[in-house]
Order: C-alpha cells, then sequence, then structure tokens
C-alpha cells in the first residue's frame, strides 16, 4: 500500500486563514489547477443549470399565481392552476418538476465531490487527472449522499415542528386575544432562524468530510462539529456572503425568466449567459473555498499529518 505525505503545496500558514486568507487560497488553486477544476465544474453544473431553467421556464405562465397560492395555503386552487397551464395532470407535473429537483441536487453533490476530492490529491499526491477524478466519484459520492440526507432529514423535521409549534402557540394566543401574538411568534421564528444558522455553521464542513475521510452519516456531522471549532466565524461569514449572493442571483434570474418576452432577444440571451457564468463561477468558489477551509481547519487542530492512501484521506484522530 503506497502512502504519501501531503504536498508542499499546502500553504505553511493556512491553520491561521480567515475568509481572506481561504478567499485567496482558492484563487491561487484556481489559477493553478483552472484546467482541471473548471473541466469539473462544466461537466456537473451545466446539467445542473439546464435542469433548474427547464423548471423555471416550466413555471414561467402562472409564476405569480403559484406564489400567491402558495402563501395562501391553498393547495386545491395551487393543483387547478396547475392543471389549467399545462397538458399533463398537476399530480404528474409536480413529480416532474420533483425528479429535476431531486437531478439538481444529485448534481450538486456530484460537483462538491469531485471538487473536494481534486483538492485533496492536490495537497496530497499532486494534481489527479480528470479521469482519475470521475473514476473515484462512484466510490465517494454515495457517503457524500448519505451525509447529505442526514442533514437535510435533520434540518427538515427541525423546520416542520418549529413551525408547527410556533403556529400553535401564535394560534393559541389569538384565541386568548393577546395583542402581541404576531411579535412573540416572531421572536420564536428568529430563534429557529438563528438555530438553523447555527448548525449550518457546524455542518458546513460535513459533505466535504465524506469525500476525503471514511467517516460519512451522522458520524461526518459530528466530525464537522468538532472541525469548525475556532472557525466559526469563518464559515458564518461564509455562509452570510454565499446567501446573499444566491438569493441577489435567484431574484435576477427569476425576473429574468419572468419577463423574457421575444423583443431584445439578443440581449436577454446575453444576460442569462453572464448570468449562468457568473454562477459558475461562485458555485466553483464556493466549493473550493469550503474544501479549503477544511484543510485549515484541521490543520488549526494539528491533523495535517494525513495520507492519501487508495482513494481517501486517513486522518490521524485526536
Amino acid at each position: 500500500m503506497e502512502v504519501s505525505t501531503l504536498s508542499k503545496e499546502l500553504p505553511d500558514s493556512i491553520a491561521d486563514f480567515k475568509l481572506y486568507g481561504v478567499f485567496k487560497e482558492a484563487t491561487r488553486l484556481l489559477q493553478k489547477h483552472s484546467v482541471l477544476l473548471l473541466s469539473l465544474t462544466g461537466v456537473f453544473y451545466a446539467p445542473y443549470i439546464l435542469l433548474n431553467l427547464l423548471i423555471l421556464f416550466s413555471l414561467r405562465p402562472s409564476t405569480t399565481s403559484i406564489i400567491q397560492e402558495l402563501f395562501a395555503g391553498d393547495f386545491t386552487a395551487l393543483a387547478n392552476l396547475l392543471a389549467d397551464h399545462y397538458s399533463i395532470p398537476a399530480p404528474q407535473f409536480i413529480l416532474l418538476v420533483l425528479i429535476c429537483r431531486l437531478l439538481s441536487i444529485a448534481l450538486t453533490l456530484y460537483l462538491i465531490t469531485a471538487i473536494a476530492y481534486s483538492i485533496g490529491s492536490i495537497y496530497s499526491t499532486g494534481e489527479p487527472s480528470f479521469i482519475c477524478v470521475l473514476d473515484q466519484l462512484p466510490k465517494l459520492w454515495p457517503k457524500v449522499a448519505i451525509t447529505f440526507l442526514w442533514s437535510a432529514s435533520i434540518l427538515l423535521i427541525f423546520e416542520v415542528a418549529s413551525s408547527l409549534i410556533i403556529g400553535f402557540i401564535y394560534n393559541l394566543l389569538k384565541d386568548l386575544g393577546v395583542a402581541s401574538a404576531a411579535y412573540f411568534a416572531a421572536y420564536l421564528l428568529s430563534i429557529v432562524v438563528s438555530c438553523i444558522l447555527y448548525v449550518s455553521v457546524i455542518w458546513l464542513l460535513a459533505t466535504v468530510i465524506p469525500a476525503l475521510e471514511e467517516t460519512c452519516g451522522r458520524d461526518a456531522l459530528v466530525r464537522s462539529s468538532a472541525l469548525i471549532v475556532g472557525k466559526k466565524c469563518v464559515a458564518l461569514a461564509f455562509i452570510i456572503i454565499f446567501e446573499i449572493l444566491g438569493i441577489v442571483a435567484g431574484a435576477v434570474l427569476q425576473a429574468w425568466i419572468i419577463s423574457c418576452e421575444f423583443e431584445y432577444l439578443i440581449v436577454k440571451v446575453f444576460v442569462l449567459f453572464v448570468l449562468v457564468l457568473s454562477g459558475g463561477v461562485v458555485v466553483l468558489y464556493a466549493n473550493v473555498m469550503v474544501t479549503v477551509l477544511y484543510f485549515s481547519s484541521k490543520a488549526y487542530h494539528s491533523q495535517c499529518s494525513s495520507a492519501f492512501i487508495e482513494g481517501y484521506s486517513l486522518l490521524s484522530l485526536p
């Protein structure tokens, strides 16, 4: 069994990296290994964009009405609205959208796995070939997917339970004639959002860990929460910045889809191209920065004496 130590490409000061340091290291990696990282991003990001554009365009004729019905909670009216606009029945249409969403998530996890494995290899044995990375994905992706299912399921259960509890308390206070019921509900909601944000911070490394270690699932979540200690402020800043970028990009793209007509088609195609290209750069930077933050956290905890063995980065756990 061939064992290799971490390469000299790993910066000596990586343990002290703040957000800007992580960004600079991600930029260096992207400049030096641009062909590999851009190729991987293109392979998985292009079909991801096509799937999401398909969903957005398919919803375009009734986007505003659908949003209104969703907020109103009138799902019968929503089903009828979908049936009126599309030749296929509403349940089949919703199933089609759900399948597209699941495929989008799968492609996102493939990209996370590919980028994490590539940077792990760069820091360990040197830049891998494009084919080598693709060969490793069938072995690594299921672990990343299992970890994602764990985190998504826990967050979903928490969000649903929190919504039910807040709704119950709000209705109870409202029935009792408490004037500040809405304010109290808003206060509880802010606590829930804070909890979700905190969990997002401590689990930020959870989808990278299975691609670089043998840990996955619940153990990867525990491992992430331990590794991120000392780097929580960096993780929080990262999440806030990229969430804002995601919200802005989504709003712009949604506005483009809704307003898209055939006049000024060249201009709108150019705008779409710029949006998609910018989104690809942001997605690539996000994945590279999370992986760099993972190694920064390892170095912070003095765990960077690891080796890359048969496609895995085995940590000397404390």
